[in-house]
């Protein structure tokens, strides 16, 4: 399970606007997806409920000698009888698709003896940005903080 670098592709459109010398407006639409995401681990209840994509996560024992054509015991879950432990190893599972848009303005107020003021505000507007889950299907992830929601 070598670890593989983190792909992605973007695109970008942008203008920039200065109907006046004192004056500035940005805007910029993107479009990110992001692929081989890396993650720590896998929790034991997703790798036990779908052995056929996560078996290379799965470290077993011999196998019981009265049981000869079952396979060993499970040793890499936590969860389970006979497991001593999770391996929490990073993998490239994830995916990440965002997009939105970026928006600067700028307003130059006229120079005094005293000083130079630009007075500025900016944002970025997310829709959407989605990270997949292990089971294939995406999550939002506007007005979460740590995978919590947030009002």
């Amino acid at each position: 399970m070598a670890l593989k670098p983190e792909k992605y592709t973007s695109t970008t459109l942008g203008i920039v606007l200065e109907p006046t010398p004192n004056i500035s407006l940005t805007l910029d639409a993107f479009k990110i997806k992001l692929t081989d995401t890396i993650v720590n681990g896998v929790a034991s209840a997703t790798v036990l409920g779908d052995l056929t994509e996560y078996r290379r996560l799965i470290t077993r024992g011999p196998a019981d000698p009265a049981f000869p054509n079952l396979p060993g015991p499970i040793t890499q879950i936590t969860q389970i009888t006979q497991i001593n432990q999770t391996n929490h190893t990073n993998l490239n599972l994830g995916q990440t698709k965002l997009s939105g848009v970026d928006f600067d303005a700028r307003f130059r107020l006229p120079p005094t003896s005293l000083s130079n003021i630009t007075l500025s505000a900016g944002g970025t507007y997310f829709s959407p940005y989605d990270a997949k889950n292990p089971d294939g299907t995406f999550t939002p992830n506007i007005k979460t903080v740590n995978n919590v929601a947030v009002a």
